[in-house]
């Protein structure tokens, strides 16, 4: 039987080169379209591609996303509407208006909407339009298909499966209040054994600020313990080198965080030890909106985009990160995202909890190829009110290689203990064991919104990439 078998998959095999070769010649694969997971039609205009980007009907993938259309002739001028959010394109230009909650943001593009003149239809660019309303946006150069997946469909569908973390993440936030002060320590021991040798590190640091919805200042003092490696690497030290060390062992680092403006500012005196270009007292900043354009891709004003994250459901979360991560120019990133939910929704999903008196659990564990995991989420009620949650994972392979995490958080308290142990290698190994508590008050003292009038400011990309640039407070703020 394994031989027979054998030889139907060498004949199907050489049918599919022969087959491949007759192939060669035949026309290129014509555009096509998918919307979560299904092609989607054109009845009076096909897609086209022009100078590198894929162009379709607008009404066509602003209704399939679920939005009204409307087309202005007098101004050539595109419009859909979804909910609170409004899009427009104008013939011709390079931009897209994004207008939500009243808000409206002009955002850079490289391909301009058309009229087709054999159709007469207006073309926009798919990417930037499904963009414009939230959708992930995929390409694939070989089969000439977009890939198209629209979150708020899944959300519609998936939304209401979350309502008891949705109505955790609400009460608890209602009884922590929005201005906290905050105070806490932390600790690190990590070892890395190699060839026999061990190598070990451990830190230790005390956190403390304040934070409200738009602003967060946190300062934080670490010491870095090098002793016990460089006894262990029997380390000969100059002078120098010890007086570096025992800098580390003092390690004072402030941060300022102002989603007013989206900007993050971030001193360390520290640095002064090691570069005598940088003073004790110079602050190093860098743009969220960057940040984010960066990670993500997309020119949006994060601002903006907080403003809408504030009340952002758990599914609505989960939705964005996964659009993020998963690669959208595969074909099965739908089904992808699809399973991720499917997953998260059997992990911490409404089915999954139980009540037993005052707290809700949702408990799981299974095992594959030798790989165990157990998850446990408790919800704790308190006078009608979901007020603190605790969590714990443990994943092992079933030989040495093991992770934990517990967490624990109330209205005044947040913890986290993660510990990881893996065998690396035939006479290797890393372990480390991370912990951190933090307490919250009232937050007391007003919030710095940016470092001192006068301060010496310079970007933090280039502090990582080279040579640094001096800023004033107004050149940041503009």
């Amino acid at each position: 039987m394994k031989k027979m078998l054998q030889r139907a998959l060498s004949l199907a095999l050489a049918l599919v080169f022969a087959l491949s070769l007759s192939a060669a010649a035949a026309p290129a694969p014509a555009l096509s379209v998918r919307l979560d997971g299904q092609p989607m039609s054109f009845a009076d205009a096909q897609p086209v591609l022009k100078d590198g980007r894929v162009y379709v009907p607008y009404r066509a993938v602003f209704e399939a996303l679920g939005a009204e259309v409307s087309y202005a002739a007098s101004a050539k001028t595109v419009s859909a509407q979804r909910d609170d959010v409004a899009v427009t394109f104008a013939v011709g230009a390079n931009q897209v208006v994004v207008t939500e909650n009243g808000k409206s943001e002009t955002i850079q593009v490289d391909a301009a909407p058309y009229i087709d003149e054999e159709s007469g239809r207006t073309m926009v660019p798919v990417r930037f339009a499904a963009q414009a309303l939230g959708a992930g946006v995929g390409w694939d150069k070989q089969t000439k298909t977009v890939y198209l997946v629209d979150p708020h469909k899944l959300e519609q569908t998936y939304g209401k499966k979350f309502s008891l973390l949705d109505r955790y993440m609400q009460e608890a936030s209602d009884l922590q209040g929005s201005a906290l002060s905050f105070s806490g320590k932390l600790t690190l021991d990590l070892s890395i054994r190699q060839n026999g040798q061990l190598v070990p590190m451990n830190m230790t640091g005390d956190i403390s600020g304040g934070s409200d919805q738009r602003l967060a200042n946190m300062k934080a003092n670490f010491s870095l313990d090098l002793d016990q490696l460089l006894k262990e690497l029997d380390a000969q030290l100059s002078a120098e080198d010890q007086t570096q060390i025992d800098q580390l062992k003092n390690i004072e680092i402030n941060y300022i965080i102002n989603l007013n403006t989206g900007m993050i500012y971030l001193n360390a005196p520290v640095l002064a030890q090691f570069d005598p270009s940088i003073k004790a007292d110079t602050w190093f900043s860098a743009s969220l909106n960057e940040i984010y354009k960066d990670v993500l891709g997309l020119n949006i004003d994060f601002t903006a985009l907080l403003q809408e994250k504030q009340s952002l459901s758990i599914c609505q979360t989960m939705l964005q990160s996964l659009t993020a991560s998963v690669d959208m120019n595969d074909s099965d990133a739908y089904n992808q995202i699809i399973q991720a939910l499917n997953a998260c929704e059997n992990l911490f999903g409404d089915k999954a909890f139980t009540k037993n008196g005052d707290t809700y659990t949702a408990k799981t564990s299974f095992s594959q190829s030798g790989d165990q995991v157990s998850f446990q989420i408790d919800l704790k009620e308190t006078q009608g009110k979901l007020s603190g949650l605790s969590m714990h994972l443990t994943a092992s392979d079933g030989e040495e290689n093991q992770l934990t995490l517990q967490v624990s958080q109330d209205a005044k308290t947040v913890s986290m203990v993660f510990q990881f142990q893996a065998e690396t290698g035939s006479d290797s190994s890393l372990s480390m064991d991370f912990k951190y508590s933090l307490e919250y008050s009232p937050l007391k003292d007003a919030l710095e919104q940016e470092p001192p009038a006068g301060a010496d400011i310079r970007t933090l990309d280039g502090l990582i990439k080279g040579p640094s640039v001096t800023m004033t407070n107004e050149e940041i703020s503009k």
